[in-house]
């Protein structure tokens, strides 16, 4: 639930991001251009992903022992769930910021969550984050495009 709000609030930030670049960021629509991370910040966002994985993951690993009554097993598979919550984060941070890398991180995330869910069971969601998937697939194709045509126009 609380993860849902994020994205609802982040949403909203992308929003006014987007439509309000700062000058030098806009494009010829005056929204926000397509950029591509840094070496530097790639690194920096990759540490951040594996700390803040191993530290979901060390919590979700104990949910049942630090709370009994609301979780009576313990989580199954509670570093791949971290890793893919922590992604869905990070990717969301990097989409408001309009960073292709985002379509990536997301198809990562989607593969991630596609075999979660068929491991789990839950086949009909499991298909739709195969739909995710080619739809993160398409974005980045898309974003990467749209990166290439700046240097084109210029």
């Amino acid at each position: 639930m609380f993860l849902q709000i994020f994205f609802f609030i982040t949403n909203l930030i992308g929003w006014w991001r987007w439509a309000n670049p700062k000058q030098g960021e806009e494009n010829k629509k005056q929204e926000l251009k397509v950029s591509l991370m840094s070496t530097r910040w790639l690194i920096v966002f990759a540490i951040i992903s594996l700390v803040a994985t191993l530290a979901f993951g060390a919590t979700a690993k104990n949910l049942h022992e630090f709370f009994p009554t609301l979780f009576s097993k313990p989580s199954a598979f509670p570093y791949l769930d971290s890793f893919v919550t922590v992604l869905s984060i990070g990717a969301t941070y990097l989409m408001v910021q309009k960073k292709a890398e985002c379509w990536a991180v997301w198809l990562l995330t989607d593969a991630i969550a596609t075999y979660l869910y068929f491991a789990k069971g839950i086949k009909f969601v499991g298909i739709e984050y195969l739909v995710f998937c080619f739809i993160a697939a398409f974005g980045l194709w898309n974003w990467v495009e749209e990166f290439k045509n700046y240097s084109k126009k210029v």
